[in-house]
């Protein structure tokens, strides 16, 4: 292995969402296409054993996957698992152990950002930071002044060559393909939107949320928005754009939904219904149609 190259990979927030929908894949994939030969520590204050966490990592394989039964096991073989308070020196002395000889770790911080501070400093404090390397996950900070706080945070212990900034979305060729193709325009349409009305704005939170370890009793924390915008200029003008995101939702998935206009019609008594085009992201790559007469189609990659 190169000098270059971890020869460990750290996962904090290992029981949580991120790490079921993308990591768990991710690195299946990567053992399958053998990028992956180090060990994997899973880190999360959950109370889980090992044995729980490969149970969680199969289950993310199987939903999100395909399965690979072989990489899977040795996915199954490399993984380790810390449980234990982030807050806590225990916890990274249980990590330190784990790690064994392993000198440079790359840290995968699959947490709330208000917890990266508290996180990079116990690594420093265990020793476990030098050498290694720091890798944050979208969202970084809430505005400016939030992302500077972050990064002032973990510079305090990593240099910036050492750290990793991730949106994975970026990353799937479809995006890159739109972003290609109207990145110019992308920045004029921002500019075009007005302030949002608060009328125009609906949060919720799904039932059960307060309940979830580390949420605190009276919560006002949404984990659903939705909201219409209007964009002042002569193409947009007068088409609403809606949009919708949350968590624990029935359907899992990353659109976006064109609806066109009603076309006028002149026989009595035959109204047209609306065309529509949906290009889909996530989890499938798909673009679906529909026409007047109800007749679709969909293309599947």
């Amino acid at each position: 292995m190169s000098e270059a190259h971890a020869n460990a990979f750290v996962f904090f927030g290992a029981t949580g969402d991120l790490a079921y929908k993308k990591i768990f894949p991710a690195l299946q994939a990567m053992v399958a296409h053998g990028h992956l030969t180090v060990p994997v520590i899973g880190v999360a204050n959950a109370g889980w054993t090992l044995d729980e966490l490969r149970a969680r990592a199969y289950e993310s394989v199987v939903k999100y996957g395909p399965v690979n039964h072989s990489a899977f096991d040795t996915l199954a073989r490399l993984m380790r698992y810390v449980d234990g308070d982030y807050h806590d020196a225990a916890t990274f002395d249980g990590l330190r152990s784990s790690l064994g000889g392993a000198t440079r770790p790359a840290h995968y911080l699959a947490i709330p950002a208000a917890l990266f501070g508290t996180v990079v400093q116990q690594l420093a404090q265990a020793g476990l930071a030098a050498g290694g390397r720091v890798i944050v996950e979208k969202p970084f900070g809430t505005d400016l002044a939030s992302a500077r706080a972050l990064n002032d945070a973990l510079h305090m212990v990593f240099a910036e060559s050492a750290i990793f900034r991730v949106d994975h979305y970026l990353g799937k060729r479809p995006v890159n393909n739109i972003l290609m193709l109207v990145q110019d325009e992308k920045v004029k349409v921002l500019n075009a939107i007005p302030a949002l009305d608060p009328n125009n704005v609906v949060r919720g939170q799904f039932s059960g949320y307060r309940d979830e370890a580390g949420v605190a009793a009276d919560s006002k924390v949404e984990t659903f928005a939705a909201l219409r915008l209007s964009i002042d200029s002569w193409r947009w003008k007068g088409v609403p754009v809606y949009i919708r995101a949350g968590k624990n939702l029935p359907v899992t998935c990353t659109e976006v939904v064109a609806r066109f206009r009603r076309p006028p019609t002149i026989v009595p008594g035959h109204a047209l219904t609306r065309n529509y085009l949906r290009f889909r992201i996530s989890p499938e790559m798909t673009t679906e149609t529909e026409r007047p007469q109800g007749i679709s189609f969909a293309i599947v990659r």
